[in-house]
């Protein structure tokens, strides 16, 4: 579902070649499409379990960090409130992950969130499925 924002990247990449943005903030989104067309390819088109084995996760998770780091750059160079807020909200969230995969919370709940391709809300997912069982999911 997130990948359909490809679209409106790929035309705010185009307007920021047209206007001469910085050459910086161009390989930035080319970092972020770069990442969005793998993750569209691996995942949905080949469907191949990358995440299985380190030597082709790995690649996959820097790629990943480039593009986040490069979102956060180019907020702030739109907006530096804005972007300071994306950015804090970026450290919290790793520090939130850091915390659940450290042993932070019961097993249960690393157990879904690892099942969900690296999603830290992967304990909501059986919620929202309507599949959450009480006695499985103590907090």
């Amino acid at each position: 579902m997130w990948l359909s924002l490809a679209v409106p990247l790929v035309i705010v990449f185009i307007n920021y070649m047209s206007i001469g943005r910085d050459k910086w903030v161009l390989i930035g989104f080319g970092f972020v499409l770069l990442y969005m067309l793998v993750e569209l390819l691996l995942d949905y088109v080949f469907k191949i379990e990358f995440r299985e084995k380190l030597i082709t996760h790995i690649p996959y998770i820097i790629l990943e960090y480039i593009a986040l780091f490069a979102l956060i750059g180019i907020s702030i160079d739109l907006n530096q409130t804005w972007g300071w807020v994306i950015s804090i909200s970026f450290w919290i969230l790793m520090a939130s992950l850091i915390y659940l995969y450290r042993g932070g919370k019961p097993k249960e709940i690393r157990k879904f969130a690892s099942d969900d391709r690296d999603c830290a809300l992967g304990y909501l997912l059986p919620i929202l499925n309507n599949s959450f069982n009480p006695a499985v999911h103590q907090l």
